[in-house]
């Protein structure tokens, strides 16, 4: 997943090289492109808009030229896109926002220090993914405080597409999240002497974690010091469970876990025998769902509870396979699953094999779904109403969704454009040949 944005980064970065080299144009045309802007590259990211239309929250992405570092801070545009502003002064680290049901507050994942000025958790190394704390911030501006004190219960929350989640129950007072646990086995001697124990981690792009756990945070009515009342472990094992999400009026988690023994990094392969499986809120219980011999991962419940989407490769052992859509229908006689459209056998295809993972929003309706479908050296979007059938309808989410469409105007207005100095450079023109 990560190989072709090394690609792109050393592509732009020789392409920068040699524009570097070229002679100069005139004042009045557009200018190469230049070593130095590799420090004006600045775009927002998971950009969430308030329920009224009138605001947008986003992570702002650029180059810290003095650091050498890439930074992440939150940013918010009211009005258009024109009026973004810092969120917070001094613009500490601040990523993956998102809105809480009643728009008061704003959750975020950050590394940034607890408020005694101290790390909050135990960095891994920078060549694995990002790590992370869960903290909240008032909507309307103010102090941003931790979810959790010193003290708590978890160590790193993850950032990454698979495993990492954090979404809030259906009534909006809990949140769940992935996290490894916050322990420490050394003895006070092997603390002392700075001895590092070295266990079994997640392999690429996930050294120095330990296993992702599910955790449930309930959170204060008025938060003080910290946002959460308590947090509770919700499993409790060596497995790796990722990208929870509420069921059943929030008295279950749906999550993605590899329950065998046979594990691999899933940095750059999905490959291994994950399974979807339904956990219980009140006895703890765990269900397995799905029990197809390869990954059936990225669970997306549906707006009315009835039906679960997700992603279905039918074997194992491949680099990254082409992936079915499949679902699991709620039923009066238990739950039942179903591979729409088997992309690894033969028939007319319907609709395009979805790319990894299915959006947050992918639900329309209660029985339409949107994704985003690899075609060649682009995507298209793939919109499917199973009340109409399971091929590919005519058209983009924004046709076919009056509510989409005004999201997406709504989301496009409040967001800056990316990279903005690109319009005063001279870009290549790009041409595909299709055969």
């Amino acid at each position: 997943m990560k190989n072709a944005l090394l690609n792109l980064r050393f592509i732009l970065i020789g392409g920068l090289i040699f524009a570097a080299m070229a002679p100069r144009g005139s004042a009045e045309e557009p200018s190469l492109i230049r070593i130095d802007d590799l420090y004006r590259m600045d775009s927002p990211q998971g950009v969430v808009v308030a329920a009224d239309g009138a605001s947008a929250i986003y992570s702002r992405r650029w180059s810290d030229r003095i650091r050498r570092v890439v930074r992440h801070s939150l940013w918010r545009s009211e009005g258009d896109a024109a009026h973004a502003k810092p969120l917070e002064a001094g613009e500490p680290d601040g990523r993956a926002p998102l809105l809480s049901p009643d728009g008061k507050w704003i959750v975020f994942l950050s590394t940034r220090p607890l408020p005694d000025g101290k790390p909050g958790f135990t960095p891994v190394p920078p060549y694995s993914d990002t790590a992370t704390d869960i903290w909240l911030i008032p909507a309307a501006g103010g102090k941003a405080i931790p979810l959790a004190g010193r003290e708590r219960p978890y160590n790193r929350v993850f950032s990454d597409p698979f495993f990492g989640n954090v979404a809030f129950s259906p009534d909006g007072k809990r949140l769940v999240f992935v996290a490894d646990e916050a322990r420490d086995d050394r003895t006070p001697e092997e603390v002392a002497n700075n001895v590092q124990v070295v266990r079994q981690d997640g392999g690429e792009g996930y050294e120095g974690y330990g296993p992702a756990q599910i955790w449930i945070a309930d959170l204060l009515e008025e938060p003080g010091e910290v946002a959460a009342a308590r947090v509770t472990r919700i499993t409790s094992d060596d497995f790796w469970y990722g990208d929870p999400q509420w069921a059943e009026e929030g008295k279950a988690i749906m999550v993605h876990a590899n329950r065998t023994r046979d594990h691999e990094a899933v940095r750059f392969s999905i490959n291994q025998n994950y399974d979807l499986w339904r956990i219980d809120l009140g006895d703890g219980s765990l269900l397995q769902a799905t029990f197809g011999p390869g990954p059936d991962v990225s669970p997306r419940v549906s707006p009315d509870g009835k039906r679960l989407l997700y992603l279905n490769i039918p074997r194992r052992g491949s680099h990254m396979d082409v992936f079915n859509l499949a679902m699991i229908a709620i039923t009066e006689s238990g739950p039942q699953s179903q591979v729409l459209f088997n992309h690894h056998g033969p028939g007319e295809v319907l609709h395009l094999p979805p790319s990894f993972p299915l959006p947050r929003d992918c639900w329309l309706a209660a029985t339409a779904f949107h994704y985003s479908a690899p075609a060649g050296v682009t995507t298209k979007p793939q919109v499917i109403d199973l009340a109409q059938g399971i091929a590919a309808l005519e058209g983009t989410p924004e046709t076919l969704s009056e509510e989409y469409a005004k999201s997406a105007e709504t989301r496009r207005k409040l967001t800056p454009p990316a990279d903005a100095f690109l319009k005063d450079r001279m870009v290549a023109q790009g041409e595909v040949v299709a055969w």
